[in-house]
């Protein structure tokens, strides 16, 4: 399971590829199909090759990894929104198309007890994106 730890390590990595003084944000996407194996399909109904997340959105960015990390176990403005139930905090560099592969983003699942998302390992189909 990836941590904070890791993140880190991630971070150093990609300001040398950057520059010291280029800072990350921390994206929130959250999804409907957590854990699941299902794969994708095209519009011509092919195997995609993706995992089948289901609905997602992106409901914004934080400066700092520990506040996007206490929004989703809070659940802030209830980004949950009944509709779902797993999501990623994903580190992300200035650019277009700059990929996160798995060792710059932690996976949550929505835990109903607590009323908040928490970390969780990440499902072996997802460990192929890079989002």
């Amino acid at each position: 399971m990836i941590e904070k730890k890791d993140i880190a390590v991630y971070v150093q990595a990609q300001k040398k590829k950057y520059g010291e003084n280029v800072q990350p944000i921390y994206e929130i996407m959250l999804f409907s199909k957590p854990g699941t194996e299902a794969v994708a399909k095209t519009a011509e109904g092919a195997d995609s090759g993706f995992p089948d997340i289901g609905s997602y959105g992106v409901m914004g960015f934080y400066y700092e990894l520990d506040s996007a990390i206490k929004a989703m176990h809070t659940n802030s403005l209830d980004i949950r929104e009944t509709v779902y139930n797993a999501g990623m905090v994903i580190c992300r560099f200035p650019g277009l198309y700059n990929c996160v592969t798995k060792d710059g983003r932690i996976y949550f699942v929505w835990n109903e007890e607590m009323g908040g998302f928490y970390e969780a390992e990440e499902p072996p189909l997802f460990r192929i994106l890079a989002m």
